[in-house]
């Protein structure tokens, strides 16, 4: 399996699935999470007002995408990674390990980290 951190725009991305963070009590209405809720077309910000996406350390959250525009990727997994001041070197390290471990039992072969 192939991961890449993702500094610029990672909507176009070479990979097969994009793997973000969430944080505790985060709203789908800016950021990253605004980009991945409009792919979804609004799975996020529903997913996040039942309160089946709460953010919380180690919660996951998948959802497949076919987008027409330039994104690459057809699967989203949003990781929890709980308080946003809470998250250190080691919850970035924790949460990507979370992805590599998700995504590989997916079968995806490549996939981006933002």
């Amino acid at each position: 399996m192939e991961s890449q951190g993702i500094k610029g725009n990672f909507l176009e991305a070479n990979v097969e699935a994009l793997a973000v963070v969430a944080f505790k009590d985060e709203k789908a209405g800016s950021g990253v999470l605004k980009d991945v809720d409009r792919l979804t077309g609004g799975h996020v910000s529903a997913a996040i007002a039942s309160g089946e996406l709460k953010g919380e350390a180690g919660e996951c959250f998948e959802f497949r995408i076919s987008s027409k525009d330039k994104t690459k990727a057809k699967r989203i997994l949003v990781i929890g990674v709980g308080p946003r001041d809470e998250y250190t070197l080691d919850g970035v390290a924790t949460a990507s390990g979370t992805a590599t471990r998700v995504l590989r039992k997916a079968n995806v072969k490549t996939f981006g980290f933002n």
